[in-house]
């Protein structure tokens, strides 16, 4: 209960941040812990990321201040209510501001003025790390070639794309260790708990176990 806000990021598809985010959410509840569970595509749902989300359906330069702002608010909607809030892939943003382009030493500004808004609520980050490989094709088995498609084709839509165009799965796997390399360089500077699961390999029932 000492994290008001649990925030799970996965380094790539098939980490299983869905499943497990899920899965603590219906934990806390079992336990009387009033929860919001907020997935990564509820966020079109949410007015206080209606500008979140112009900025990254338009490719804006203007990222965060629509970022940092959605984070007061929804820290002003929970400091005072006895709510835990989950989040699957909206916090820290990391993967957004990469696909945009954004530098490494802007983003890692833009963390550091993050993690001062979210403060209040206490945020644990929990990272699903791992071979970026063998998660992506766990997602491929679990929801087809098809999937793999219109991930490549929103993927080729990213500012990052233009730069490195992704027309394969190992351009999808280079892209996705870019990301890892960025996200390891975040969350070792990233002022607040961060609870690191290698989840290759790593059976769901061991990853709940290390939750608790």
């Amino acid at each position: 209960q000492q994290h008001r806000l649990v925030m799970f990021y996965g380094v790539s598809p098939g980490a299983g941040k869905t499943t497990l985010s899920a899965w603590l959410k219906n934990r806390l509840e079992r336990e009387g812990v009033n929860t919001l569970w907020i997935e990564e595509h509820h966020v079109h749902k949410l007015d206080i990321f209606t500008e979140v989300v112009k900025v990254f359906t338009h490719s804006s330069n203007d990222y965060e201040t629509p970022l940092l702002d959605a984070a007061q608010a929804l820290v002003t909607q929970y400091a005072n209510q006895p709510t835990t809030v989950i989040t699957d892939s909206l916090f820290p943003s990391y993967t957004w501001l990469f696909t945009q382009g954004v530098q490494k030493s802007e983003i890692s500004s833009f963390s550091k003025k993050l993690a001062v808004v979210l403060t209040v609520l206490n945020p644990l980050v929990v990272w699903l790390d791992g071979d970026v490989k063998t998660l992506l094709q766990r997602a491929i088995t679990q929801r087809g070639s098809a999937w793999l498609e219109n991930l490549i084709d929103s993927m080729n839509s990213y500012v990052y794309a233009p730069v490195k165009p992704v027309t394969s799965i190992d351009e999808v796997v280079s892209f996705f260790e870019e990301l890892q390399i960025l996200q390891t360089a975040m969350f070792t500077e990233w002022p607040h708990k961060v609870l690191q699961l290698n989840v290759t390999g790593t059976s769901t029932k061991v990853l709940q176990q290390q939750l608790e």
